[in-house]
Order: structure tokens, then sequence, then C-alpha cells
């Protein structure tokens, strides 16, 4: 027994040695380590923690192929990423992959994701996938999209969170289009081909074959 924990304990600090060596390769630390060299794989099971400067990702289990420099996960994800010094996002998921070597990261499984900040409220958004690559700058939503702010929701096929410009972009997708329930002095429905969010300023811009419907709120 005392083996086994000193296996693990030279293992998980090999990892922390060659990412340091590597800043491009994330740091993985779990319980329990498997090597399977013929396949050029190693699997992390149970309490798998993801590092990457200083954004985390926990999940239940991760293979990383060290050929193709792919990390797949499932199970319980739970990312944490720093925005700035007052502003984080939160995204729970089932299933995801990321390719090292593009920086690229898909998420799946009615993916979740809440945007934190002292300067206003929270940000939340649903969808069926989330795409994101480079620095993480804009987070792309794929089907059933549905943004909330305050009192206002967005929903659409396709939308593009670009968090710190703290603004969220919905597209026209095939014969979808974005709507939005607006409710504030005044209440209202619309829809278009491009709506844009731009937060802080509680300010919608609609382009394109816009609809409004407006009337007075309680």
């Amino acid at each position: 027994m005392k083996r086994h924990f000193l296996l693990l304990f030279v293992v998980s600090s090999l990892f922390t040695f060659y990412s340091l060596l590597f800043p491009g390769e994330p740091e993985i630390t779990s319980k329990q380590i498997e090597f399977r060299k013929k396949e050029e794989k190693i699997i992390f099971k149970d309490n798998v923690k993801i590092r990457q400067k200083e954004n985390i990702l926990l999940t239940d289990w991760a293979v990383k192929d060290e050929k193709n420099k792919i990390v797949e996960m499932k199970g319980n994800i739970q990312c944490f990423y720093v925005v700035d010094e007052t502003s984080t996002i939160k995204l729970n998921t089932e299933f995801g992959k990321w390719n090292i070597e593009k920086n690229q990261m898909e998420l799946w499984g009615s993916p979740f994701a809440v945007y934190r900040s002292s300067s206003g409220p929270e940000v939340k958004i649903q969808s069926d996938k989330v795409f994101y690559e480079g620095d993480f700058d804009v987070l792309k939503f794929y089907g059933n999209v549905i943004l909330t702010y305050g009192n206002n929701v967005i929903k659409g096929n396709y939308a593009e969170y670009y968090y710190k410009d703290k603004k969220a972009i919905f597209n026209k997708d095939g014969d979808i289009f974005p709507v939005i329930d607006y409710s504030d002095v005044h209440k209202g429905n619309f829809t278009a081909e491009k709506i844009t969010a731009l937060l802080p300023e509680k300010r919608l811009v609609f382009e394109k074959n816009v609809y409004c419907r407006i009337y007075r709120g309680e």
C-alpha cells in the first residue's frame, strides 16, 4: 500500500515538472492514473483536476492522448475561468474534448455557464454545446441557446458571448431567428436576424428583418 501511494506521488510530481517545462501542456492530477504505453494514452480517474494558468477544470474521468495532444473528459465537469480581478465564469456540463496544440475546447451535455462580476447582474447561458479557442475571449454556443440577464431572456440556436467586452451576439441559424423577451419600464418581444446585447449599458441592437411588439410593463 505504501508503495502504491509513493508511485502516485512520484507520478503527480513528474506531471507537475513536465507542465513547468512545457507551459502549453496542462497540469493534470487525480487519485488514480493508468498508463497505456502502446496506445500512448494516460487515463485519469477520480477527482481529476486539469489546470492551465489560472483556469481550472474538474471532472470524474479524463484520458490524454499523448500522440495527438487531445484530452477527453466526462462526468460532472466543472470549469472555472478567471476573466479579471472581479469577474469569473463557471461552466458545468458532462462531456468535453480539449485539443491542446490548437488550444480549442468543445463541451456538450447541456452545458450551463454563469458569468459573475462585481459590476453587474449575473449572466446565465445554457445550450446544447459550447466551443472556444485561443485565450477564451469568445464562447460560442450551439443549439437551444438561452441567455438570461436580469429580467431579460434571449433565445436562439447560435450565439457568441464576448465576456471581456460583456456583450452577447445572437445570429440567425438556418430558418431559426433569435428572439428576446425584454422587461424593464416597458415589455416587448423582438426578433431579428442579429441581436446584440450590450449588457452593462442595458442596450440592445437589432439588425435586419426586425420585428417587435412593445407594451407597457407592470
